[in-house]
């Protein structure tokens, strides 16, 4: 519902004490690890119990398309989050996406460009906007849109998905592309 401050409070009845347990726990992981927050297109802020969540903007990043960001709580301690221009699935991956879908080859469903996001300063792992069980040894996370594995836990490898494979190609060339622009900059 929409409350008369402008915000909106989504409540949600909850079956029984096992679920609510599991529900607790999952915001509890939100609560110690706010990275997701970041990748939502139209959340950006959070109450969860009596914390809330929220990241601020500290101005743009060193090069374009980046920004330094910080919780609200705690702004000495400052990410650069990049994002890359939009791009369109090549075609290998738009085959893949329509067969993980169940959907026909012949099918004309237009799948939007996809941006891939890094944020530095936070460990390295996989985010599909939510974190997937993947942790890498990479100084940052990375979020894009990868095909999951049927438990939603891993992504699918690279070695058999084209579209995990570009999708890591294209946020390796973003970090490179984002730390080789910073490094020439003379200030």
């Amino acid at each position: 519902n929409l409350n008369t401050d402008g915000l909106t409070t989504i409540r949600v009845a909850i079956r029984d004490d096992h679920r609510r347990v599991e529900v607790e726990k999952n915001l509890e992981d939100w609560l110690k690890s706010p990275v997701s927050l970041l990748f939502f297109k139209n959340i950006r802020r959070i109450q969860i119990g009596d914390s809330e969540l929220h990241w601020g903007s500290l101005g743009p990043g060193p090069v374009p398309n980046t920004e330094w960001l910080a919780l609200h709580d705690n702004e000495d301690e400052s990410f650069l989050i990049a994002r890359s221009a939009p791009e369109a699935f090549p075609e290998e991956a738009l085959a893949e996406i329509k067969q993980e879908r169940m959907l026909a080859a012949q099918d004309d469903t237009e799948f939007p460009p996809s941006v891939v996001e890094i944020v530095l300063g936070v460990e390295g792992r996989l985010f599909v906007v939510l974190p997937t069980g993947v942790k890498t040894a990479l100084p940052f996370a990375c979020n894009a849109p990868f095909i999951q594995d049927p438990s939603r836990r891993e992504i699918k490898g690279p070695g058999t998905s084209p579209t995990n494979r570009w999708l890591l190609q294209r946020a390796g060339k973003l970090a490179a592309e984002v730390m080789l622009e910073w490094l020439q900059q003379s200030s």
